[in-house]
């Protein structure tokens, strides 16, 4: 988040900005931070620490000291349109060790496959490979997410290992240019792949569900 995109309060220690989301009647919601300790003299207020106090709708009392909203900038996520589609004339790469191999990865294997990696990958391998054939059939198969770490966008594709219509991870596919090719650098849980994909839009429900 730009720090152009922060509003402050008068006195500097409210600061809001808009998620660039809505709720359901079309009103913004913005992020309400407080101030949790007061800076020293000459550290610049951005540079304090903030705690998240709640979200807030553009109707809400709480964002009253920093109206007019209107002149609030949006947060801009998309720079190019087509990173929000899965281009199917790239190819997939999967990081396969990364999945297999990383400890923090274990648990969100089938346990079937846990302890299996032999299995493990052949079957993961083996079931990226129809990711395209979901994707032209069904564009929103394609979940657009966005990345804080590095401010961009990437995709979450879901990736059915024990029945063809259930996904049982997610995988993040960073689009490589370049190399035209989507490199899949991690899987995730069905709840976290949820939760990382609300920062950006509403989930298609065909196949990830809260």
């Amino acid at each position: 988040m730009s720090r152009k995109k922060i509003r402050y309060s008068s006195d500097k220690r409210n600061a809001c900005f808009n998620t660039g989301l809505q709720t359901s009647d079309e009103k913004d919601i913005f992020a309400f931070f407080r101030q949790s300790e007061i800076p020293a003299n000459g550290q610049p207020v951005e540079d304090t620490i903030w705690d998240l106090v709640d979200f807030y709708d553009s109707y809400s009392r709480e964002l009253s000291a920093f109206r007019p909203l209107e002149d609030l900038a949006t947060a801009d996520y998309i720079k190019d349109s087509s990173d929000l589609v899965l281009d199917i004339s790239y190819e997939i790469d999967i990081n396969i060790a990364h999945i297999l191999d990383d400890p923090a990865n274990h648990d969100r294997l089938p346990v079937k496959l846990r302890g299996e990696r032999n299995m493990a990958m052949l079957t993961i391998e083996g079931a990226t490979k129809f990711l395209k054939q979901k994707v032209m059939r069904n564009y929103k198969t394609a979940i657009p997410f966005w990345y804080i770490q590095e401010r961009k966008i990437q995709l979450l594709l879901p990736l059915c290992i024990m029945n063809p219509d259930t996904a049982d991870l997610a995988l993040v596919a960073d689009k490589d240019t370049v190399g035209k090719v989507y490199r899949i650098r991690t899987a995730l849980s069905m709840d976290m792949a949820y939760i990382n994909a609300r920062l950006l839009t509403r989930p298609d429900r065909d196949w990830l569900n809260p």
